[in-house]
C-alpha cells in the first residue's frame, strides 16, 4: 500500500500476481498430494468421487449430458492456454466470457461444437493479470474459474 502527499492511499495491484501465482502452485500441490492419498486408500466410492469431481469442475445436469467447463492448463500462463469444455448435443450458442476483476468483460469466445470441445486463449490478446472467465450457454451460467496471465 502506498500513500502519496495528499493522505490518499492506493496498491499496486500488478505486484501482487507473483504472490498469487506461488499461492496457486501450492494450492494445486495439496490438491495432487489430497487426490494420491485417496487414489493410495483402495476405499473407492463411485457416487463420491462423481460428486467430488462435479465439485472440483463444475457442472450443470442435462438429463444424462452434462455441461463441464475445466480449469484452464496451463495456468498461470504467457503465451496460450486451453479451456477443456463438455456440452450436450442440443447445446446451440455457447460462448466463454472472459472478465477482469472489476467485472468488466475483456473478450467472448465462441465454442465451436459440442460433446468435448475447447478454446484456446492467447496471452497476446490481453494484459497480465487475474482473469475470471465464464461458460454461457443460451443464458444459462454454467461455471466460472480464474486463470492469471503473466508476461
Amino acid at each position: 500500500m502506498y500513500e502519496d502527499e495528499a493522505g490518499l492511499l492506493s496498491m499496486d495491484y500488478i505486484s501482487l500476481i507473483p504472490v498469487l501465482v506461488e499461492a496457486l502452485k501450492e494450492q494445486q500441490a495439496q490438491i495432487d498430494k489430497l487426490a494420491r492419498k485417496i487414489k493410495k486408500s483402495g476405499k473407492r466410492n463411485a457416487r463420491f468421487e462423481q460428486a467430488a469431481s462435479d465439485e472440483v469442475l463444475g457442472s450443470e445436469e442435462l438429463g444424462d449430458n452434462r455441461r463441464l467447463l475445466s480449469q484452464n492448463h496451463p495456468n498461470p500462463f504467457s503465451e496460450s492456454t486451453q479451456i477443456d469444455i463438455t456440452l450436450a448435443e442440443e447445446d446451440n450458442g455457447a460462448f466463454v466470457y472472459v472478465y477482469d476483476m472489476q467485472g468488466v468483460q475483456k473478450r467472448k469466445y465462441p465454442v465451436k461444437g459440442t460433446g468435448s470441445t475447447s478454446v484456446t486463449i492467447q496471452g497476446g490478446e490481453l494484459i497480465a493479470g487475474m482473469y475470471m472467465y465464464a461458460l454461457v450457454v443460451g443464458d444459462t451460467v454454467v461455471d466460472t474459474k480464474k486463470m492469471i496471465l503473466t508476461k
